[in-house]
């Protein structure tokens, strides 16, 4: 009788352990590797990335893909079309459709949230403020200092983003050296068909590309690709020498 009764509290106790045991062991486990999972999240992350996309590398501003295709991105900026004379906006419309009626390619246009670039401005403010140059006031000098630091805050902060328009022009040649020149003469014609329609184009840098994966992949996050540049964790990006002919805005 006694045995009757204590077997089932024996077993009931034992599913009691077992399953706080299940509850807490995870845990437990997951906070002792959290530095190491956190130290390869960014590797496998990259990895992953990679193979899902079918990217092979990044470099000298062409993506190259593991089929052998190459893509190039160009950034556009146009002038307000609502502020426009209606002589102007009709110019305009008109190009454009010239344009695409003038394409024996296809040719991608998106438009996304990118990250804000402070990169030129914040150079060219730091030449400002570390100059010799005499005949540049104090007080220039320190509003630059001022100015310098209110852009790096906005660089670490997340969420900063502005719209941009882009255009992704690509070949799949087999023969590099055919492909390349193709590219070329695509990327120079689509430029300047658009330069025509009062749109600025500028062929992206390997450095920008990557960072407009992560602004599109990773919306709202912090990655800076020029800092895992610096710091040597990119394996994505490489660069050499150029052998793009485009290279100058419109």
């Amino acid at each position: 009788m006694f045995l009757a009764i204590l077997l089932p509290i024996i077993g009931f106790l034992f599913l009691v352990v077992a399953f706080v045991y299940t509850k807490l062991a995870p845990k437990n486990k997951s906070k002792k590797n959290n530095n190491t999972q956190k130290d390869e999240n960014n590797t496998k992350d990259l990895s992953e990335l990679k193979e899902y996309i079918g990217l092979k590398d990044i470099k000298n501003s062409v993506i190259r893909l593991k089929n052998g295709g190459m893509r190039v991105v160009l950034s556009i900026s146009s002038s307000d079309f609502e502020l426009l004379t209606d002589e102007e906006q009709f110019n305009m419309e008109n190009a454009l459709i010239q344009f695409g009626l003038s394409l024996g390619h296809s040719i991608q246009f998106f438009t996304t949230p990118t990250r804000i670039e402070i990169k030129e401005p914040s150079k060219a403010i730091e030449e400002l403020v570390n100059s010799n140059d005499a005949t540049i006031p104090n007080s220039l000098k320190l509003y630059g200092n001022e100015l310098l630091f209110s852009l790096k805050r906005i660089e670490n902060e997340r969420g900063t983003y502005v719209r941009r328009s882009f255009c992704v022009i690509g070949v799949d040649i087999e023969d590099e050296t055919k492909a390349m020149n193709e590219l070329n003469y695509r990327i120079n014609t689509v430029a300047s068909k658009l330069s025509m329609a009062r749109m600025k184009i500028n062929l992206l840098n390997s450095e920008q590309t990557s960072q407009l994966f992560a602004d599109i992949l990773q919306k709202g996050s912090n990655v800076l690709i020029s800092k895992l540049i610096d710091d040597g964790v990119l394996e994505l990006y490489s660069e050499g020498s150029g052998v793009i002919v485009f290279e100058e805005e419109f």
